[in-house]
């Protein structure tokens, strides 16, 4: 059933076989968000209220969302809360997510160029 919400999301948001409606967007992937903690619902939602799309501009609630998107392993929602730039670098990635032990371990690993 949730997957149904999170496309019916999709569906209002893009115009797809119903008109284009970005609140009833937002309140399906919400309500995805809400049964299931669907992940990419989640963001979709954080995304909205982010820019404003469907609802005014509300940078608590967007965090909110991107925080529990982040939480289940979306990666851009990870990219939105703890790191603002262009994709680091795999070293860079290391020390973000594992600190300078994990780096040390894997210095001359494989990620490394």
């Amino acid at each position: 059933m949730t997957t149904a919400l999170n496309g019916l999301g999709y569906a209002y948001y893009y115009g797809n076989g119903v008109e284009k409606n970005f609140t009833k967007a937002l309140f399906y992937f919400e309500r995805c968000a809400v049964a299931d903690g669907d992940k990419e619902a989640t963001f979709n939602a954080a995304l909205m209220h982010r820019d404003g799309v469907g609802t005014k501009k509300d940078m608590a609630k967007a965090f909110k969302w991107f925080n529990q998107a982040a939480s289940k392993g979306q990666f851009a929602a990870i990219r939105e809360v703890h790191y603002k730039g262009p994709i680091p670098h795999p070293s860079t990635l290391i020390l973000i997510l594992g600190g300078f032990d994990v780096f040390k371990r894997h210095r001359g690993a494989a990620i490394m160029p």
